[in-house]
């Protein structure tokens, strides 16, 4: 009787994780790797010719990122650029499934994208961020050697080539009667 007892309950709980599993396998997030990365994206919001304060902003929960490949909230902070508070996060870098690799003399390069989106007053604004890659010959075997980069976004169908200086990458959200866009 103790055996029938002992055998109904591994049954009852291998039925109950098999209930609990998903029938579809969810998706993994493998973000692209390499020795260096620069994913960090500045933003600057703009309400007619009037910068919003990014503390203000972020104290008042009305600015946020969302990682679509990791599907998680992404931190956000407040920097300083030139002088002048900007917001800034670190994008998601893309799947490995989102890469295209190939080889060269010079080594491996690639291109790959991931998406985020901000949401700033209510208003979401999808973007798609693209990246290069690139890693010099055997880079797997050394402790560098490898790139990974952002080099421009889309939006709405639109390539925008953000400001890029001194390894910065910032975007300005502007505020317009119909919504933002994104320069």
């Amino acid at each position: 009787m103790r055996q029938i007892k002992s055998g109904f309950i591994i049954v009852a709980l291998l039925a109950l994780l098999a209930a609990c599993s998903n029938d579809e396998e969810k998706r993994r997030y493998l973000p692209m790797l390499a020795s260096n990365i620069e994913n960090e994206v500045l933003v600057e919001v703009i309400n007619g010719t009037r910068a919003l304060s990014p503390t203000t902003l972020l104290r008042d929960s009305v600015f946020s990122v969302f990682g679509i490949e990791s599907e998680k909230s992404l931190p956000v902070k407040v920097s300083v650029l030139e002088g002048k508070e900007v917001l800034s996060f670190r994008a998601d870098l893309p799947d490995r499934t989102l890469m295209e690799l190939w080889d060269t003399d010079e080594g491996r390069r690639g291109e790959g994208y991931a998406d985020s989106e901000i949401t700033v007053q209510g208003a979401h604004i999808h973007l798609r961020f693209y990246y290069a890659f690139s890693a010099l010959p055997r880079a797997e075997l050394m402790r560098g050697g490898s790139t990974i980069a952002l080099q421009t976004l889309e939006y709405q169908g639109q390539t925008i080539n953000p400001y890029k200086r001194y390894g910065c990458f910032k975007i300005v959200l502007r505020r317009t009667p119909q919504g933002f866009t994104v320069e």
